[in-house]
């Protein structure tokens, strides 16, 4: 790799790398200083309204960075409990992956396509790792929200209140639904309303079911009637969301196999070329015209992977 290719990759990756670290930073201050606020704020009307009208030009503020980083690489860092992987290494392998794909591109097309390529290659892997880690943790909240939600049922009907039975949820769930009903017990704790905690809960994990148990419970608060009743039935019917979706991904496992021998078949088919006729793929390599058929042939697998996999997910999204 020659040096008029480093100097600038190592300024793009240490700017790609610098913003989540940034954002990371700032979210964990932010939430600290609020959390001393909540705790330290005494009396005072003034003094509350001040404390209101700060974080909510905060929230205002970062907002819409929140979503942009959100949207692009599937990373909350407000939900930091989610991502099981240290974000260094995260951030590492992604910028190991993005100068291989600048290094390969620099041997066929332009510096400027390259540099471009190893950018996109980056936050690619970023979208993909954070990705897999957020829906395996949201994925393992809906499987145990139906036992919960049981929970609360049998809680309801043996005389407890909802409280308790959030209290007893932190004893007996496991993980990761015990961590989040603890969050909803500290915010409770500290005079949030019930419906507002299990928002925020709905808010932070994006999974919808927490907020339709937030609106059940503001309805049977205000309107009264058998609580219980409503939760057996909202339990149900997460359990047949569920089922229906574990059945539709079952069905579509043909299509995901098929998908990936597909996407795997051109890697064994070159290795084996190579192993029985050395030095047949070697204008691919060498060759400018067949460099540039490779570089193709790749973006073309590649943009191939991702039609197959966002058709399978249409098929078993819930």
């Amino acid at each position: 790799m020659s040096m008029a290719l480093i100097g600038p990759m190592s300024v793009l990756t240490a700017v790609l790398v610098a913003c989540p670290v940034i954002l990371i930073a700032d979210s964990r201050k932010r939430k600290l200083l609020r959390q001393i606020e909540l705790v330290t704020a005494l009396t005072g009307q003034d003094a509350l309204l001040q404390q209101a009208r700060s974080i909510r030009r905060a929230k205002i503020r970062f907002q819409r960075l929140w979503e942009v980083v959100r949207s692009l690489f599937h990373y909350d860092p407000e939900f930091s409990e989610a991502y099981s992987l240290p974000v260094p290494l995260v951030l590492a392998a992604a910028m190991i992956v993005g100068c291989a794909a600048a290094f390969l591109a620099y041997t066929t097309l332009s510096f400027p396509i390259s540099v471009l390529s190893g950018v996109l290659t980056t936050g690619m892997v970023l979208r993909g790792l954070f990705g897999w880690q957020y829906n395996r943790y949201t994925g393992s909240l809906r499987r145990q929200l139906p036992d919960a939600l049981q929970f609360v049922v049998g809680a309801l009907r043996a005389g407890f209140p909802v409280m308790e039975a959030f209290r007893g949820i932190t004893r007996e769930a496991p993980e990761p639904t015990r961590g989040q009903f603890v969050q909803v017990l500290n915010e409770i704790s500290l005079g949030r309303p019930v419906q507002e905690a299990l928002l925020n809960l709905y808010h932070r994990t994006r999974v919808t079911e927490y907020a339709i148990f937030a609106v059940t419970l503001a309805v049977q608060t205000k309107s009264g009637g058998h609580l219980a009743e409503t939760v057996q039935t909202l339990a149900e019917t997460v359990r047949e969301r569920i089922t229906i979706a574990a059945r539709a991904k079952a069905l579509a496992g043909e299509g995901t196999v098929s998908a990936t021998i597909l996407s795997i078949l051109p890697v064994v088919t070159g290795i084996l070329l190579t192993l029985i006729r050395p030095g047949y793929l070697d204008p691919m390599f060498i060759d400018p015209r067949g460099k540039r058929l490779f570089m193709m042939g790749v973006a073309s697998l590649l943009a191939g992977i991702w039609m197959m996999r966002r058709m399978i997910a249409g098929v078993v999204r819930e």
